[in-house]
């Protein structure tokens, strides 16, 4: 009988440890939305911004993000609570950087801000120019400034991207 008691207890805890499992009781509702593409006006400085928010319940631990960049583009987090773990060494035009993060708390947003050049982004993708509140369609493949993903201890995380491009002008 308590060899049976055994058996139970262990398929318990197997099955409630399980990320599927877990990520029904956990409530982690870590989310990823593009919301600004601009730039800054009489300079050649293209800003891409994400926020990334913990809309859930409880913390999402083992906040993993990767995101891909022009070489010479510079990533800025605020509040600073992501660090670099691998970055590529490439001559590549592009660069894929993986950063982590222990914890998200709930409620708490992360402002991912990536800064281009606005020349450099038009050469790349052979654009002629963009134009202030006319949206383009998005390249067919995006190769940055873009998160590729955005993970946690329980799992993959849905990252909301814009359709087109809608240049805004910003003044510094």
């Amino acid at each position: 009988m308590l060899s049976i008691l055994a058996i139970i207890i262990s398929l318990g805890q197997l099955i409630f440890t399980m990320p599927f499992v877990l990520k029904q009781f956990e409530k982690v509702e870590l989310k990823a939305t593009e919301i600004e593409f601009s730039k800054v006006k009489n300079l050649d400085v293209l800003n891409t911004s994400f926020i990334i928010m913990n809309t859930g319940e409880n913390t999402a631990d083992n906040v993993e993000l990767q995101i891909r960049t022009f070489n010479e583009d510079k990533v800025i987090f605020n509040p600073d609570i992501f660090e670099l773990i691998k970055g590529d060494n490439t001559s590549a035009p592009v660069k894929n950087l993986i950063y982590k993060c222990e914890a998200i708390v709930p409620n708490e947003k992360v402002r991912v801000y990536i800064k281009s050049s606005y020349t450099n982004y038009l050469d790349f993708y052979s654009i002629d120019t963009l134009e202030y509140e006319k949206p383009i369609s998005l390249p067919e493949y995006q190769y940055g400034p873009t998160i590729i993903y955005l993970k946690h201890s329980l799992g993959k995380v849905n990252i909301r991207r814009k359709d087109s491009l809608l240049l805004k002008e910003v003044v510094y």
